[in-house]
């Protein structure tokens, strides 16, 4: 077998929230510590240079023209509504891009065909180019956009599926099983549980003054949470008593915030922070429930109240309805009646509650186990490589 450190490469699709491209950023870090391997991360992450995520020199950035799609799901390019080909363009260039970076493994995060199938071209090459490449579908959580119980018909979509090496999910069987809900898929043999790939968040001790740190997403509903805790909290925001710092975001609505919280003592708003910025000194985190910042959130000993975000598929309520189970953890549904009253009442009583360590029933190593998979599947990569050469 070569010497040459193993080849990696992460895809993720990223039209919104950073979940997806911290999570690949993890791994690659594992696997340039454990491995010293080469990765590069395919993703179409239009703020990635804002997002505050830390990403090593010697990580590769292949970067995707970004796409958004409007109210009835048609994809176009962000900023170039004319360019509906758009998925087509980085189609073809993620199909270049493996065919010619030569990955021993590829990593494919959450969605296995891609963002509006532009992975399948790159998929059904590889088998019928016979690359040594091992295929990856990492998956953080059952819910995914576009699930279904019925396999599919389409033969290209079906040797797609057929390609993947190994399923891996991003948790704990007795915490989230998640290999149950695609069996319709066509799983690949190989499955396995490698925990959750979350950071641990560096703390400080709290401020003199409580201090509430905010983020609530960049996406149209973060102004909600934002709203909710300025109307309930004003009056001691107005006489100092207590501080905010909220996380804006890159997507976020930065002219509605500065609004928002005009003329009010001790609010500070970032738009580019990383989550340890954010946090340090805070009393209390009020979050969204995206999963990286669930897990990470969850290392720390700071008092959280959760706000999950409602959507189609409830991934975030339903990780909601898994954590409120914790030590100091407090969960509001955005749709039950009065809801912005509990946020309320709920930060009160975390102003009031301790720090102190949080035991989780869960392993925070999937990163670390991830890397090992590559090692195993590089392995086997270029042992079909030197037996493509016997031949």
């Amino acid at each position: 077998m070569s010497t040459r450190p193993p080849r990696l490469a992460l895809y993720c699709h990223n039209l919104w929230g950073l979940g997806h491209i911290a999570r690949s950023v993890r791994i690659a870090d594992a696997a340039v510590e454990l491995l010293n391997a080469d990765c590069a991360i395919v993703t179409g992450c239009r703020c990635l240079n804002a997002s505050g995520l830390k990403i090593q020199d010697s990580i590769h950035i292949e970067s995707l023209p970004p796409a958004q799609f409007d109210n009835v799901g048609r994809f176009f390019e962000y900023g170039n509504p004319d360019n509906t080909q758009i998925l087509q363009q980085r189609a073809e260039q993620i199909l270049t891009f493996l065919r010619e970076w030569g990955a021993d493994v590829v990593i494919v995060d959450n969605l296995p065909l891609g963002l509006g199938g532009e992975m399948i071209e790159a998929l059904n090459a590889a088998t019928l180019e016979s690359w040594p490449t091992r295929f990856v579908w990492g998956m953080p959580y059952p819910e995914c956009e576009g699930k279904t119980n019925r396999p599919p018909r389409n033969p290209k979509i079906i040797r797609s599926f057929e390609r993947y090496d190994l399923a891996i999910a991003y948790t704990e069987e007795s915490w989230l099983p998640v290999f149950p809900e695609y069996q319709a898929y066509g799983l690949p043999e190989r499955q396995d549980y490698v925990g959750m790939v979350a950071p641990r968040l560096a703390t400080t001790p709290p401020s003199e003054v409580p201090l509430i740190a905010v983020m609530a997403g960049g996406g149209r509903e973060s102004h909600v949470v934002l709203e909710w805790t300025v109307a309930g909290l004003r009056p001691q925001l107005e006489d100092g008593s207590l501080q905010l710092r909220i996380l804006v975001g890159p997507l976020g609505d930065w002219e509605r915030a500065e609004h928002l919280v005009e003329g009010l003592r001790g609010v500070e708003l970032l738009s580019e922070a990383s989550m340890d910025e954010v946090i340090n000194g805070a009393h209390v985190v009020v979050s969204r429930m995206g999963y990286n910042s669930t897990f990470s959130l969850l290392q720390t000993e700071i008092p959280l109240v959760f706000v999950p975000l409602p959507t189609r598929d409830d991934e975030q309520t339903n990780r909601g309805e898994r954590v409120k189970c914790l030590d100091r953890i407090w969960v509001i549904d955005q749709r039950a009646d009065e809801a912005d009253r509990s946020l309320i009442g709920a930060l009160k009583s975390a102003l009031s509650a301790p720090r102190s360590p949080r035991s989780l029933p869960f392993s925070l190593s999937g990163a670390q186990q991830t890397a090992r998979w590559v090692q195993r599947l590089t392995q086997e990569a270029r042992d079909l490589e030197l037996e493509d050469l016997r031949l």
